[in-house]
C-alpha cells in the first residue's frame, strides 16, 4: 500500500496480527507460571504426617526431660521399633507413650559402631541434674528419614528431615 505521502505502509500490515513466535512466549511463560503454582499449591499429606510424628517424639522426650528437672530425679525416654515411653526411674506408671504409626520405625545409632540400628529397649536417661545421656534417633519410613540429636547439657533437640 502506498499513503497519500508516497510511503509504503508495510509498518500497518505488521501490526494488525500476531506472529508465531509471540504466541510461543506467551505459551512458555503461561507453563512456567503454572508449573511454579503447582509447586507451591501442592499438599504432601505424607509430610504433615511425617512432621506430626517427629513433634510427638519430642513431645515425650521433653516430658521425659521436664520430670527429671522438675522432680530432681532421674527419668528415662524408653524407645523400641515403634513406640516411645517416658517412665520415671524406678516407677512403672509412665508419663507419656506414643506409638508410630505404621510404616514408621526408630533407629538409634549405636556409638560402639557408629551404625544405625534397630532399638531394643533402649533408654535415654534424663538425670536429676539436668543432663542426659547424648543421643542420635532416626524415625525412618520408606519415603524419608529425620534425624534428630539430643542434645546433652541443654536437652534441646536439632533435627533435619530428608523426603526421598
Amino acid at each position: 500500500m502506498i499513503s497519500a505521502t508516497g510511503r509504503n505502509n508495510t509498518r500497518q500490515r505488521h501490526q494488525r496480527g500476531t506472529t508465531l513466535l509471540e504466541i510461543m512466549i506467551v505459551m512458555a511463560v503461561i507453563i512456567m507460571v503454572t508449573a511454579a503454582l503447582a509447586v507451591v499449591v501442592y499438599d504432601d499429606p505424607f509430610e504433615k504426617q511425617f512432621i506430626a510424628a517427629a513433634d510427638e517424639v519430642e513431645a515425650i522426650i521433653t516430658v521425659a526431660k521436664d520430670y527429671s528437672v522438675a522432680q530432681r530425679r532421674d527419668a528415662i525416654a524408653l524407645v523400641d521399633r515403634g513406640a516411645i515411653r517416658a517412665i520415671p526411674l524406678n516407677s512403672a506408671s509412665p508419663l507419656g507413650a506414643l506409638t508410630l504409626a505404621e510404616g514408621f520405625e526408630f533407629r538409634i545409632l549405636d556409638i560402639e559402631d557408629s551404625r544405625w540400628k534397630a532399638p531394643e529397649n533402649f533408654a535415654i536417661t534424663f538425670f536429676g541434674s539436668g543432663l542426659n545421656t547424648p543421643t542420635q534417633m532416626q524415625i525412618i519410613h520408606p519415603r524419608g528419614v529425620c534425624e534428630m540429636e539430643l542434645n546433652p547439657l541443654t536437652g534441646d533437640i536439632e533435627r533435619t528431615i530428608a523426603y526421598e
